[in-house]
């Protein structure tokens, strides 16, 4: 129907309803006609109808029939809250079901739905406010229970409140609407699957949503492989009927990819499953596309290049172009994200519209993918929009869908992970250059160097805390920077970052200090230098100083530079660890850990010191060696404890007396030494012996008790006697040796003619000590026999000394060295060891005697050693039996100690019986299980000695009456024997049998001696 004019509104609105109605008429040159129309008789309203009456001419038949032949609803209506109908086209009727009875006996209001009458009462007030209303949506309810979603345009003839309305259905295209935003859901959803099982899964169950379908099977067929198929439901039992079918490809004449068979239920119109169809064809085309991207992928075999283009084509903005470049369709993404609505865009060119994309890599790359019909993706920068953007854009046969995502953000992230990845080389090199030992104070100008270099910043130095943490040292700094070894006092920097950071341990900004007196933070100024945050450096578990940075007003810090800060901070805390670690190693390498004071290795090197200064000089300096006498009776009566801290006293004594002039070490045990510095002469040196000797001898309270050492003294002047300190120790030890001998408390000089022969035993000593370790020691063993059967029953283990000059040493040339030498313990322990391994080997291969081992009073007394012992003893119980002397009865903790390797049966022998003082209530309280005659008894036998067959039958006798077995030492003659067994001795070992021998040859005997 032809609209109303402007100017014809106006005319018309002035009139009565009548007088407008023919007014309007006259206006636009219609025929006149009454209100009936193509629904019948003019429908007049109960309260309106005196004054609406007739407005048209019945008769003009012509009239009603062009208002039935609109496709709009037309409507005149009353306007009051309920919409009653003045009057309606046949369009109303066709549209909603509804008979012309029902349209006229009912308001309009009535049809329209719930949730649209608030929003259709708003329109009507907007019409009385004298607005227009224009496509205003609402929806009126079908005849079948459905509803028809109507746009409404409107305008109110204020005289007659009558409402001249048109309306027109716009139900298919709301619905289109909405599967087009379904279909868009399905597109991102089919784009964001990795997988084809995913893809093929998702396509049947939004197939059947988009299509309301009993049922979808989708085939798709990959780069490689066989076609899989794909249900939904999964359970689905196909109908019996064919399905409907439609083919996945990526354009014309190409090979299909896929089909989706989808069946539809009974009652579904032509028209609507050939819209379903194209729908769905549509649809295929997303697929196509996608599985164009799982195949090329699949081909490019590079599963990471893979993953990183899905990543950037699967976008939350989309749009798709047309073959002319026009745009067919945007999501909401791409309307934010473009700044430009689809109303605006839809159906515009793509150039026209955005002319900065021309001449870009945008216009190159959209092209180019049309052109090869292949996806192109690239990263650019779009200044309009002021960001950068990732973009994939894939061809079709409709034209080209563009998926793109704001990455701006990430271009920044980019760039600070470069920063981060540069300040982490930093740091590694940093890392590499304190691992390789360069000094602290090159470290800190490197480190200094690197984050001036990273962070652009004009101002950094590393300062150390002074003065006990009153003053900042200035160790490295930029050019900017106060000049290295510049000290401030740390109180001017109160409540700055800088002191946080000294005071918490923790690295501070300027900006997030905390405040004081409610005033925030300031940066702390020093010399006229801004400080932006400060970092402390960490070392030996307190604040050594800090590494702080400062723009100066060119800019400051933010969180990740400071975390930077912080790696270089730790960096620099190791190294000063290291260096912290190295001098604690190089002074405990250096220095004695019980007294603290040097020890023998730094003493070498101070002698040569001194010995090289004197020999350019022409003086002499002094070395005095200091042994303790009585020191070990300290040890065995109150314990090592009690030992230790006698040293330490004696230490600081000695320091004391000295006042500096020299160096005092601890060679170890009980032994100094005095370097004394020249030029010294003997008077010098014999009145600081007396003033050290005078110093030991002062009593030590220990346990409560006064105890007194006193010590032995040697000196030696070099280079008078030695130019080397190997030389001047060895000459000073010889001394030593010789004042112990005579008297405690003596002190003597070095004299080359009377310490000749100490000097020759004091290299022996060395050798012995030499010898243990380094492999010189053997073990020869000696049977002990039954006198009566003439067979083996157990062997002694005896040392010998294979000198590399003096060749196989027996025991007596050494034995007592070691012992007067502290040596014993060390020996006595390699005897215990190699003569276990070797009991074991025998016992492995058939020869089970035990094997005898001897034991020395001092080693039962010294606890680590008798410790060591009693565990090897124990573990090779049987294997291994113990012989100890008559002294070791004599004390207290060598009769425990034996008392304890009984219990656990290890055999003890009393060895040289007779020689000793040993009590007989000692051999009658102990677990004692042999006893052996010395040989000084039995040698004399070949002479006719009564006495001593005598006493060989009384020591039986005693024996027999102990339960102990005898065994006679040192059997050299068959009369001998015939005469011990006379005297009721059965067992025996000496040259009569076999001399000691190496484990090689005692097989051979074993076999040659067997009766």
């Amino acid at each position: 129907m032809p609209a109303l004019t402007c100017d014809d509104a106006r005319v018309a609105s002035s009139m009565s309803w009548p007088g407008a109605a023919a007014t309007a008429r006259a206006a636009t040159g219609l025929p006149s006609t009454g209100v009936r129309g193509a629904m019948g008789t003019a429908t007049r309203s109960d309260t309106g109808g005196e004054r609406v009456g007739m407005a048209f001419d019945v008769g003009r038949v012509d009239f009603e029939r062009f208002l039935s032949l609109s496709s709009d609803l037309l409507c005149v209506l009353l306007l009051d809250p309920e919409l009653r109908v003045v009057y309606l086209n046949a369009g109303w009727s066709r549209e909603l079901g509804w008979s012309t009875e029902d349209l006229d006996s009912r308001p309009l209001m009535s049809f329209v739905h719930d949730d649209d009458v608030a929003d259709t009462r708003r329109s009507l007030d907007r019409l009385s406010a004298g607005a227009r209303v224009v496509d205003f949506e609402m929806r009126c309810v079908h005849r079948d229970g459905t509803y028809r979603h109507l746009a409404w345009s409107a305008w109110l003839d204020r005289e007659e409140q009558l409402i001249y309305a048109v309306a027109r259905d716009v139900t298919l295209t709301y619905r289109r609407q909405r599967e087009r935003r379904a279909a868009h859901q399905v597109w991102l959803a089919l784009a964001s699957e990795r997988s084809l099982d995913d893809l093929g899964s998702i396509i049947s169950e939004q197939a059947r949503q988009l299509t309301g379908a009993i049922g979808v099977v989708t085939t798709l067929t990959a780069a490689a492989g066989s076609p899989a198929s794909y249900c939904y439901p999964v359970d689905l039992d196909r109908p019996a009927d064919d399905p409907a079918v439609v083919l996945v490809r990526e354009k014309e004449g190409t090979e299909d990819l896929g089909t989706i068979e989808w069946w539809l239920a009974d009652g579904v119109s032509t028209a609507e499953r050939e819209r379903l169809t194209a729908l769905l064809t549509d649809f295929a085309d997303v697929i196509a596309l996608t599985l164009g991207r799982f195949r090329a992928e699949q081909v490019a075999e590079v599963a990471l290049a893979r993953n990183f283009e899905l990543l950037n084509s699967i976008s939350d903005a989309f749009y798709a172009l047309d073959r002319n470049w026009c745009f067919t369709y945007l999501n909401a993404a791409a309307e934010r994200a473009l700044v430009r609505s689809s109303a605006d865009l839809l159906g515009k060119s793509l150039w026209e519209e955005f002319p900065e994309t021309r001449g870009t890599r945008f216009e190159s790359a959209y092209r180019q993918a049309v052109e090869e019909a292949h996806p192109v993706a690239f990263t650019e920068h779009y200044p309009p929009l002021h960001g950068w953007f990732d973009v994939r854009a894939h061809p079709s046969a409709q034209g080209l869908a563009v998926f793109f995502i704001d990455v701006t953000g990430r271009h920044q992230v980019s760039r600070a992970l470069e920063q981060r990845a540069h300040q982490q080389q930093a740091v590694a090199m940093l890392g590499q250059r304190a691992l390789t030992g360069i000094a602290v104070d090159d470290l800190f100008r490197e480190a200094v160097a690197e984050v001036q270099r990273s962070l652009q910043i004009p101002m950094v130095t590393v300062d150390e805390l002074v003065d006990d943490g009153q003053t900042l040292q200035v160790r490295a700094r930029t050019d900017q920077a106060p000049s290295i070894g510049a000290r401030h006092r740390v109180k001017p920097a109160d409540g700055t970052a800088l002191l946080d950071a000294l005071g918490t341990g923790s690295s501070t900004m300027a900006d997030d200090a905390g405040a004081h007196d409610g005033q925030p933070q300031r940066p702390a100024e020093m010399v006229a230098l801004h400080i932006d945050a400060a970092v402390p450096i960490v070392a030996g578990g307190r604040v050594w100083g800090a590494l702080t940075v400062g723009a100066d007003g060119q800019g400051g810090v933010d969180t990740p530079d400071v975390a930077f800060l912080q790696q270089v901070a730790n960096v620099l805390s190791a190294a000063l660890d290291r260096q912290h670690a190295e001098t604690r190693l190089r002074h405990q390498a250096d220095h004695d850990v019980l007294t603290r004071l040097p020890n023998r290795s730094l003493l070498r090197s101070r002698v040569d010191d001194e010995v090289e200064r004197a020999l350019l000089a022409g003086h002499d300096m002094a070395l005095l060696l200091l042994d303790l006498d009585g020191f070990k009776d300290v040890n065995d009566h109150l314990g090592h404890a009690a030992g230790d801290t006698l040293l330490e006293h004696l230490a600081t004594r000695l320091t004391r007396t000295i006042a500096g002039h020299g160096t005092v070490a601890r060679l170890g045990g009980d032994e100094f030494a005095v370097c004394v510095p020249g030029p010294v002469g003997e008077a010098d040196v014999t009145d600081l012996a007396q003033r050290i000797l005078h110093a030991v001898e002062e009593p030590v309270t220990l346990d409560e008790m006064d105890v007194r050492v006193s010590g032995s003294i040697g000196a030696v002047l070099a280079p008078t006697y030695g130019t080397d300190s190997s030389t001047v120790l060895r000459h000073a030890d010889v001394a030593m040796y010789r004042a112990k001998r005579a008297a405690g408390g003596s002190f003597v000089f070095y004299d080359p003619v009377t310490d000749a022969a100490r000097g020759e035993r004091l290299a022996m000593i060395t050798e012995l000590r030499s010898a243990i370790d380094s492999g010189q020691l053997e073990l020869h063993y000696q049977p002990v026999v039954d006198m009566v059967t003439g067979r083996a029953i157990s062997m002694e283990a005896l040392v010998r000394w294979r000198h590399p000059t003096r060749g196989l040493m027996p025991p007596g040339g050494f034995i007592p060295l070691a012992e007067q030498t502290g040596l014993i313990g060390a020996l006595t322990l390699w005897v215990v060891r190699r003569a276990g391994e070797q009991a074991r080997l025998w016992w492995q291969g058939g020869i089970r005697m035990p094997v005898a081992v001897n034991i020395s009073v001092d080693s039962l007394i010294d606890p680590a050693v008798a410790h060591e012992v009693v565990r090897l003893l124990v573990a090779a119980a049987g294997e291994l039996t113990v012989e100890v002397t008559e002294s070791a009865l004599m004390n207290d903790r060598g009769r425990q100690v034996l008392a304890d390797l009984a219990a656990a049966n290890v055999s003890c022998a009393i060895d040289d019986f007779g020689t000793g003082y040993s009590a007989l209530a000692y051999l009658r309280s102990l677990p004692v299980s042999a006893i052996k005659i010395d040989r000084t008894f039995i040698t004399d036998l070949a002479h006719g000695a009564g006495v001593d067959l005598a006493i060989i039958r009384s020591v039986v006798d005693l024996a027999t009456a102990l339960g102990m077995e005898v065994i006679a030492e040192g059997v050299e003659t068959a009369e001998i024997e015939r005469k011990l067994l006379d005297a009721g001795v059965r067992r025996a070992q000496g040259f009569h049998y076999a001399r000691p021998m190496p484990p090689s040859d005692l097989g051979p005997w074993l076999t040659a001696s067997r009766p």
